[in-house]
């Protein structure tokens, strides 16, 4: 599991709104940055952190999310099939 860290973002120009540490349990996630989310598949650009934030909490830092997501799906698939013909 990849370790614990706060994301911070901007909600108006005068507040600044720190999340709570998020434990990510997607095995390929590999960082956020900006409006972008990094993981094995490729990468994915948000309109705004806030989308970013609330799709990383959806999937990649929860555990039934991370089992709904097409793209950990996918990776999932790819690495078995690699096994199988190992």
């Amino acid at each position: 599991m990849t370790s614990c860290y706060c994301d911070e973002y901007l909600t108006n120009k005068n507040r600044k709104v720190i999340t709570m540490p998020k434990a990510i349990q997607c095995p390929y996630f590999k960082w956020e940055q900006n409006k972008k989310l990094h993981c094995e598949a490729g990468i994915i650009n948000f309109e705004d952190d806030i989308t970013r934030e609330t799709y990383t909490n959806e999937y990649c830092a929860n555990v039934q999310g991370y089992d709904r997501c097409t793209l950990a799906d996918f990776l999932t698939k790819k690495y078995e099939r690699k096994g199988k013909q190992a």
